[in-house]
């Protein structure tokens, strides 16, 4: 391929690989001012029957409209594709930088909770915009992440799709197969069973992560990434991190996909969550500013003014008091108890709002922002009117519905609100209304109801809260098991208070 041009235009200069989605060279663009390089890949289907080519075609056109539809600055735009012969051809922009399993993501190499955290979140902004057009990477490794030279960004490259084309081929009977596609180690059983999710994508980068802060191989040839019984990645034992980022990353690489974050928007704001509250809060471990103190500008004796005292003082002299003497020594330990400055005020914690995760449904104009260690299911049911829940960890049955219902005539606040608890009263066996008052949601004013009763023979309890907006009512509701309902409330009400119409 060295020296052909194809199509009178890319002319092929050197070869940067080959592997089982075929072959990528360099090329010049020789239709363009200067002959800017670009990214030529020969995709070849691994079988020449007809069946086979026709699949590889449908597919090739498929995936090339894709990623034409993708248009970020960090991920190579689709500049042409075509097909000579058998051979299926990719032309995209040439991202002059490094790959990340050559420089940050070296295995063996370990960085710190900080700058994971900060490398987390620059995969997840670009990965989160693949994620908002309902695509799939499906091969998320570090090899696939660019470092670019000239501003220092992560590229997001080689989407797993496309080299489904290459590794087409046949059975026995001559039929077209598909094999899997996606790398060992990142790539998450459901992936591996040809059943991708946008949250298949999460686990890849949850385990680069963990991958980061371990040092540890995921390739399964290496043994080095260990799991338990039912799956799940063993790793909490490698590392020590803050509790929150410990959370938001085991949820990342569950082995059930439904339990991970659904994509790339909620890991983000989960990941984002953890960076302001490591920024709000005090590490024991850092050493503590030092405060001067100013000489009294009221001091008229001529005196000269005492020396600036450092307030950190003893704890650069290293004072220790041990505590079996702390009895004899007592009168010098107040004294130095005197000399300490006194503690400062803890940072307020964040807003529910700004550490949650957030979720926004255009389609039936609300959003919600939900607690990271929370998962998602999206439901829209017609009958019930019901559109996503919102379930608490650890296997508990609690869970935030969110309800739109449509309403057939004009009702006021108080007119629905009335029709709600008679619904409640007629299909919610031996229930119990404990209150019913005035509320506010998304910052208009909502009714409240709290009631109790019987479903699938557990006794529960739930708060409804709910609007009116012209032909629509958008209901909240919060319901736990009687045992577990205290838990989880004060979480449950922070997400109402995150409800909002859009």
């Amino acid at each position: 391929m060295i020296g052909t041009t194809l199509r009178g235009r890319y002319h092929i200069i050197k070869s940067l690989g080959s592997g089982g989605c075929g072959e990528t060279y360099l090329a010049e663009d020789r239709d363009l001012p200067r002959n800017p390089h670009c990214v030529v890949k020969r995709l070849q289907p691994q079988s020449k029957k007809s069946s086979v080519l026709a699949t590889a075609k449908r597919m090739f056109n498929t995936e090339a409209e894709t990623l034409h539809k993708l248009s970020h600055p960090q991920i190579p735009k689709l500049q042409a594709n075509f097909q000579e012969h058998s051979e299926f051809y990719l032309v995209q922009d040439f991202i002059d930088g490094d790959d990340l399993s050559k420089t940050e993501l070296k295995i063996g190499q370990k960085l710190s909770e900080t700058e994971v955290i900060n490398l987390l979140i620059e995969i997840l902004e670009v990965l989160a915009y693949v994620h908002q057009q309902n695509i799939i990477h499906r091969d998320i490794k570090p090899a696939n992440l660019m470092r670019r030279h000239s501003d220092g960004k992560i590229c997001l490259i080689d989407f797993g799709a496309v080299k489904e084309i290459s590794n087409l081929s046949v059975n026995p009977q001559g039929q077209p197969l598909t094999v899997m596609v996606g790398t060992h180690g990142y790539m998450p059983n459901e992936q591996a069973n040809g059943n991708p999710q946008l949250s298949s994508d999460i686990y890849a980068v949850g385990v680069i992560a963990i991958q980061a802060l371990t040092g540890l191989n995921p390739d399964p040839r290496s043994g080095e990434f260990k799991k338990d019984a039912n799956g799940e990645l063993i790793w909490q034992n490698q590392v020590q991190i803050a509790p929150l980022f410990a959370a938001v990353l085991t949820r990342m690489v569950l082995y059930d996909f439904n339990q991970r974050y659904p994509s790339a928007v909620e890991a983000l704001a989960a990941v984002k969550a953890v960076k302001n509250s490591n920024q709000n809060t005090y590490s024991p471990t850092s050493t503590p500013p030092e405060v001067v103190s100013q000489p009294n500008p009221d001091n008229h004796s001529g005196k000269k003014p005492n020396k600036p005292k450092k307030q950190n003082f003893w704890m650069k002299k290293k004072v220790f008091i041990p505590i079996a003497a702390a009895g004899i020594m007592s009168p010098l330990l107040a004294e130095i108890i005197k000399q300490l400055p006194p503690p400062s005020s803890p940072p307020p914690p964040p807003l529910p709002c700004q550490k949650f995760s957030p979720y926004d449904n255009y389609e039936y104009g609300f959003k919600i922002k939900y607690h990271p260690t929370w998962r998602r299911q999206a439901i829209d049911d017609p009958m019930t009117g019901e559109i996503t829940k919102f379930m608490a960890p650890d296997d508990a049955r609690a869970k935030v519905t969110i309800k739109v219902e449509k309403l057939q005539k004009t009702l006021s606040l108080a007119e629905y609100s009335q029709a709600s608890m008679e619904e409640i009263n007629k299909f919610f066996p031996q229930v119990t209304i404990l209150n019913r008052q005035d509320g506010t949601l998304a910052n208009s004013p909502a009714y409240e109801l709290t009631y109790q009763g019987v479903e699938n023979g557990v006794m529960v309890k739930k708060i409804e809260m709910g609007i009116v907006r012209t032909d629509k009512a958008y209901v909240v509701i919060y319901g736990a098991e009687n045992g577990q309902y205290n838990k989880f409330e004060s979480t449950a009400r922070e997400m109402m208070q995150c409800f909002d119409l859009l």
